[in-house]
């Protein structure tokens, strides 16, 4: 059944990309379902998923679980992992409000370089 979402959403997610993507910059809970929980850097949010640092490999498939302070817990699905970043799927998109306030909160200013 897992590999049966991660393909739904693999598909899913080509075919229609227009969450957007939000810029943020905080560290994390994550945890990998039957590991240890770890520290994690969140690189972007969105509705339907999130971008954090891994620096171990994470399957494809695999179920994690996402802490955020003062948010419930987040299950998500890795999608893929390269390179010390992996891409997640929340199980449930996010709703509105939700997203709304982790981007208010920790959405990354970055200043621009001229």
């Amino acid at each position: 059944m897992q590999d049966e979402f991660s393909d739904l959403y693999r598909y899913a997610a080509q075919e229609d990309r227009c969450a957007p993507r939000t810029v943020t910059a905080f560290q994390a809970q994550l945890r990998i379902a039957g590991r240890d929980t770890f520290s994690s850097h969140i690189h972007d949010v969105s509705l339907s998923g999130f971008r954090a640092m891994s620096a171990h490999r994470i399957a494809s498939g695999s179920v994690c679980y996402l802490t955020i302070p003062d948010f419930d817990v987040m299950e998500a699905i890795v999608v893929w992992w390269k390179d010390g970043m992996c891409g997640c799927a929340f199980r449930n998109l996010l709703d509105r409000q939700t997203h709304d306030r982790i981007v208010s909160k920790y959405r990354a200013h970055r200043a621009i370089e001229q």
